[in-house]
C-alpha cells in the first residue's frame, strides 16, 4: 500500500481549497462554500486520501459535484438532499459506494467530495476526472476512455430528484443536467460515474488532490518567506507566467446555464503594450495575446493576484491587477479523443490545437 494522506485539520483544508481554486481556471465552485464544507467534514474526524492503486477489487466509486453557472456562488445546498441523492445512486447500482473521487479540481467541487466522504465514512481518491475545472459534463476523462457516466442522480435545492438511467450521448446528458440546474436557480447536485476500480485506475487523472495541497502550501510559504507566490507555483507546476497586467474591460452574461464572455487585460513587456483577451465559458478556455493565440484548451489559463490568490471569474472587475499563468493539461486531454471533447474546435474556434509550451515560444 502506498503512503496514505489524510486531511486532518483546518490548515490542511485551507491549503487544499487555495490550491484547488488555483487549478480551477476561474471556475470550480465557490472556495468559501468549499471551506465551510471541509470544516463540517472535519468535525467527523480526519478524511483519508488514498492512491488509486490502493482501491480494492470489486469497488464501486462515485463522483459527486455541483453543476450550473459559476454565478450560483452564494447559494448553500441542503445537506439532506445531497445525502438522499447519493443514497439513491447506491440503491440503483445495488452496491455501496466505497470511495469517492472529484469530478474536477476546484474550490467548491473538490471539497464537496470530502464532505460526502466524511458522511459515508469512505476515503477520497487522490485524483479527479479532469485535472482542472471545465464547463461541460462530457469533459471527463472517463468519457475519453469510453466509460459511461450513467446511471446518474441529479437533484435541486427545491427537492427535485431526477434519475438518469441512460443517455444517448454525453451532449444529451450535458443538456439534461444543465436544464435541471437552470430550474434549480442555476445550481444542481449530481452524483454519477459509478466506475469499477479497474475503470477508475485507467481513467482518473492522478495525484491532483495532493498537488492542490502542495500548491496551497507553496503560496502560504512564499508569503511567509517574502518570495513571489506566482513564481513559486509556476516552478512547482512547470508552468508559464504569460504576463502581469490590469483588467481593463470585460463582458460576461448568463447564457443557457453558463457564464460566458470575455475579459481584457493590458500589460507591459519591454516597454511595449500587451493586450490579452481570455474567452470564458464558466472557466477560462482560450487566451489570445495581441490577437494571436497564446493558450488553447485544454491547457490551463489562470488569473491570480500578486499574493497568489486565484481570481475566480465571478469576481472579475475592472482595475484588478492579475498575473496570467498557464499550465500544461494532463496528457489524456492531448489525445485525439481528448481534443475532440476539450480542444479549440469543440468550443467553436477554427484552430488546430498547439500545446502551450510550443505556443509560448512565439511570445
Amino acid at each position: 500500500m502506498n503512503n496514505m494522506l489524510k486531511l486532518s485539520n483546518i490548515e490542511d483544508a485551507k491549503k487544499l481549497v487555495l490550491g484547488a481554486s488555483f487549478l480551477a481556471t476561474g471556475g470550480g465552485g465557490n472556495p468559501n462554500q468549499g471551506l465551510k464544507m471541509l470544516s463540517k467534514a472535519l468535525d467527523h474526524g480526519p478524511i483519508e486520501i488514498i492512491d488509486v492503486e490502493d482501491l480494492p477489487e470489486n469497488t464501486i466509486i462515485g463522483v459527486p459535484y455541483f453543476v450550473g453557472s459559476v454565478s450560483s456562488k452564494e447559494k448553500d445546498f441542503s445537506e439532506d438532499i445531497i445525502i438522499e441523492t447519493v443514497n439513491t445512486l447506491e440503491s440503483i447500482v445495488g452496491k455501496k459506494i466505497s470511495a469517492l473521487a472529484a469530478s474536477e479540481i476546484g474550490g467548491g467541487n473538490t471539497p464537496i467530495v470530502f464532505y460526502i466522504a466524511s458522511r459515508l465514512g469512505v476515503p477520497v481518491i487522490d485524483g479527479d476526472f479532469i485535472g482542472r475545472a471545465a464547463p461541460e459534463l462530457d469533459q471527463s476523462t472517463a468519457n475519453v476512455m469510453g466509460y459511461p457516466l450513467y446511471p446518474s442522480v441529479i437533484s435541486t435545492n427545491d427537492g427535485d430528484l431526477v434519475i438518469v438511467k441512460k443517455y444517448a450521448n454525453t451532449s444529451h446528458y450535458e443538456h439534461i443536467a444543465r436544464q435541471i440546474s437552470v430550474a434549480g436557480d442555476n445550481s444542481a447536485f449530481v452524483i454519477d460515474t459509478p466506475l469499477s476500480s479497474i475503470e477508475t485506475k485507467k481513467s482518473i487523472v492522478r495525484k491532483t488532490i495532493s498537488l492542490s495541497i502542495k500548491i496551497g502550501e507553496k503560496i502560504y510559504e512564499a508569503k511567509n518567506k517574502k518570495l513571489d507566490p506566482i513564481d513559486e507555483v509556476v516552478k512547482l507546476t512547470n508552468g508559464f507566467k504569460i504576463l502581469r497586467g490590469e483588467i481593463t474591460d470585460y463582458h460576461l452574461e448568463e447564457k443557457e446555464g453558463f457564464l460566458i464572455g470575455e475579459v481584457t487585460v493590458k500589460g507591459q513587456f519591454k516597454n511595449k503594450e500587451i493586450i490579452a483577451k481570455s474567452w470564458i465559458k464558466n472557466e477560462h478556455i482560450l487566451l489570445k495575446v495581441n490577437d494571436k493565440p497564446a493558450v488553447f484548451p485544454p491547457d490551463l489559463i489562470i488569473f491570480a493576484r500578486d499574493d497568489g490568490t486565484p481570481l475566480l471569474n465571478y469576481e472579475i472587475e475592472k482595475g484588478i491587477v492579475v498575473n496570467i499563468v498557464s499550465i500544461r493539461a494532463p496528457e489524456i486531454w492531448r489525445t485525439k479523443k481528448g481534443l475532440e471533447i476539450f480542444g479549440p474546435r469543440h468550443f467553436g474556434f477554427d484552430y488546430d490545437y498547439i500545446p502551450v509550451e510550443e505556443l509560448i515560444n512565439h511570445f
